[in-house]
């Protein structure tokens, strides 16, 4: 299931795309957390692109439709 619009018409769409968000930031959190505990600098860089890409969806989410 993919994100319809970045660009919310409703309070649907709006929600649908902050659970997303949500859920990749959790995924993360979880890696970057891995990526801690073992040491593995690779999964920590992943860890922080995946917490960057759901501000990004955040962001973009938040603003008002026209």
């Amino acid at each position: 299931m993919a994100i319809k619009t970045l660009n919310p018409r409703d309070i649907d769409d709006l929600f649908k795309s902050v659970v997303w968000a949500m859920a990749i930031l959790a995924g993360g959190v979880v890696l970057l957390a891995i990526g801690a505990f073992t040491g593995t600098s690779a999964m920590n860089v992943v860890g922080y692109v995946s917490i960057a890409i759901a501000f990004v969806i955040l962001i973009l989410a938040s603003r008002p439709a026209w």
